[in-house]
């Protein structure tokens, strides 16, 4: 089972556009132990000419660690982090956390 959490959302204006990102942490259940995995959900909106784009990523089961993960979105919200670029910098994020 699945839960997404919405933990923050943001609007920037880019190029006369505006966009709406939302972050969610997303829990899902691991097994019938009753062991979490928490990932991240990002939701990205625009609307142009009065037409809405939606795009959304997900990047599951980052960490056993809700806290680590809420870290994470935190910076992501900060940073203005878009479901394009979320994967990429997932990886960097966990590399850099590992290597220290």
């Amino acid at each position: 089972m699945r839960r997404d959490y919405l933990i923050g959302s943001t609007v920037v204006s880019q190029q006369n556009q505006r966009i709406r990102l939302e972050y969610y942490l997303v829990e899902e259940l691991r097994d019938a132990s009753g062991i979490y995995l928490y990932g991240i959900l990002i939701k990205r909106e625009t609307k142009e000419a009065g037409k809405i784009e939606r795009i959304q990523a997900v990047g599951k089961a980052i960490s056993y660690s809700k806290e680590y993960v809420e870290k994470m979105i935190r910076i992501f919200m900060k940073n203005t982090v878009t479901p394009i670029s979320m994967e990429e910098l997932i990886d960097e994020y966990v590399s850099q956390t590992i290597c220290v």
